[in-house]
């Protein structure tokens, strides 16, 4: 179920990034490059909380080889 709901955020943070991005070439349309603004900012946040355990992982193995090799 996890990498069913990685895609699906992966897809969304994708569709809202490439909104944003367009959006602000051409920002005649504020409301929809601000609400698609927050929209990317809330997927990256649980993007980041789905991956939470990883990211505290390699965070800790690449302290921890760095320590090593001093």
């Amino acid at each position: 179920m996890k990498p069913v709901i990685n895609y699906v955020l992966d897809i969304l943070m994708l569709i809202a990034f490439v909104i944003t991005a367009l959006t602000s070439l051409v920002i005649k349309n504020r409301e929809l490059h601000n609400l698609f603004g927050k929209i990317f900012i809330a997927l990256v946040i649980f993007h980041i909380l789905l991956h939470w355990k990883w990211i505290f992982s390699m965070t800790k193995n690449l302290f921890k080889s760095n320590s090593t090799q001093n």
